[in-house]
């Protein structure tokens, strides 16, 4: 199935650190999403407006499936005032990856919780 992140349109996102009402995720929402999709809080930081996260034990050895999957490498970070999320994790050919995304509204970001590799439509490797 499509997820909601690659059905939204390509518009030109904000830069990273661009702070606007209209891109900012409500971060008890971001927080409440996580918690569903079994991912713990791993870092805080105020001053950075990052929050990140990695799956639970017990959610570690499965993917978005429910299949065998080792997920121990994975950690999601969200910059929440920006709506700018990055997934970090280990890619058969580039190796350890990072991906971000821009203008992540919270239907995306649960799709991204449930699936960190999902296509958006819209990020950048690094």
């Amino acid at each position: 199935s499509e997820s909601i992140c690659s059905q939204r349109s390509h518009m030109d996102p904000p830069a990273i650190g661009d702070i606007t009402e209209e891109h900012a995720l409500d971060l008890g929402e971001v927080k409440r999403l996580a918690a569903e999709e079994h991912y713990e809080l791993i870092y805080f930081s105020k001053e950075s407006l990052l929050v990140s996260f990695q799956p639970v034990a017990d959610a570690r050895n499965r993917d978005a499936n429910g299949d065998d999957e080792i997920n121990d490498d994975v950690r999601i970070n969200v910059y929440w005032t920006t709506g700018t999320v990055g997934t970090c994790f280990y890619h058969s050919v580039r190796g350890r990856t990072q991906l971000f995304r821009r203008d992540v509204d919270l239907m995306c970001l649960g799709d991204i919780f449930r699936n960190p590799r999902v296509d958006t439509g819209v990020g950048y490797y690094e």
